[in-house]
């Protein structure tokens, strides 16, 4: 990715974008627990667009977009949401929301503010099975060692990110831990 070079003719909305990418991306002495979570979700989606296509990402919101239509072009549907199980969560599950129509103003709402529910993976797996997917996996990502949560954003300045990956590796790999301590869930499907 390259950093975008600011333009004063941008409408507000678009400035505001760029100076929350500037802060959450490109400058890792301002934030740099966000900086990783960002790095460390963009490397899971290129492990799922395979090692040999060359993708050119022009900013975080696209990379999701262009992996996405890639993988559809070969039959797969990665979907990423807030991890429901989660420690830290306090939204009610998807099935738990009742009629969805009450909610349609919330639909397409930038930011972490439009969340106004998580996704447990056995929802997610359901839905996966009811249009057809095969090959279902589930992967919780994220801990508190990547996102910052639970002061652990303390930590980024002075342990490095590859060491901090490590430690989140070793949490995901525990069973039932790395479903409460996983801050994001990723469920993949493939077109039989």
């Amino acid at each position: 990715m390259i950093p975008p070079i600011f333009n004063h003719t941008w409408p507000d909305d678009v400035k505001a974008l760029y100076n929350h990418d500037m802060q959450e991306i490109w400058n890792p002495k301002i934030a740099q627990h966000m900086r990783n979570q960002y790095h460390n979700q963009l490397e899971l989606y290129f492990s799922f667009a395979g090692k040999n296509r060359k993708l050119k990402i022009l900013d975080i919101g696209c990379a999701q977009g262009t992996l996405a239509l890639l993988l559809a072009e070969k039959g797969h549907c990665v979907f990423s949401v807030p991890n429901g199980k989660y420690i830290r969560n306090s939204l009610p599950s998807f099935s738990n929301l009742g009629d969805t129509s009450q909610y349609r103003h919330f639909e397409f709402s930038a930011d972490g503010d439009g969340h106004f529910f998580a996704f447990h993976d056995e929802e997610l797996v359901q839905v996966f099975e009811k249009v057809g997917l095969k090959q279902i996996i589930v992967r919780f990502f994220e801990t508190p060692w990547i996102s910052g949560h639970l002061k652990f954003r303390y930590l980024h300045s002075f342990i490095p990110y590859t060491v901090l990956k490590l430690f989140d590796r070793i949490l995901l790999r525990l069973p039932h831990t790395n479903q409460i301590l996983a801050h994001q869930l990723l469920v993949s499907g493939k077109r039989s």
